[in-house]
């Protein structure tokens, strides 16, 4: 999120320093990625759903010049995969291992990723906590 915001405002406002910024850490963010197919915070039903969100504004509002327009596709589908092959639809939960998780049940408490099935599955078989 952090290195669409700067490279965003960077473009928006001619700020090369922020721009540049944005880039140094979108670089950062592509080199964990290349090294181990992974993002930080891997596989948590918090941290997953905000970078999901942020990959797709790396896709939506990156400057056509950026390494974020250029491969935010790729990284956005790659851990979309990642998703599909830990997420269990029965148990409603996503399999671990777990980097940095507030909790093991996403219908006990609610992870953004929670969020991001209901968009794909409908609530009903979605992992979202009763109380949403």
């Amino acid at each position: 999120m952090r290195a669409i915001v700067s490279g965003w405002t960077g473009e928006k406002y001619a700020d090369a320093n922020m721009t540049l910024a944005g880039e140094n850490y979108a670089n950062e963010v592509i080199g964990l990625f290349d090294r181990a197919n992974t993002l930080s915070e891997f596989n948590s039903a918090t941290y997953t759903g905000v970078s999901l969100i942020a990959l797709t504004m790396w896709t939506k509002y990156a400057a056509e010049s950026s390494v974020m327009k250029a491969k935010g596709k790729t990284i956005l589908q790659a851990t979309w995969s990642n998703i599909a092959q830990l997420y269990h639809a029965e148990l409603k939960n996503l399999a671990g291992p777990w980097d940095r998780s507030y909790g093991f049940d996403m219908q006990k408490y609610f992870g953004i990723m929670s969020a991001h099935i209901w968009t794909l599955v409908g609530k009903e078989t979605s992992p979202v906590i009763d109380k949403v």
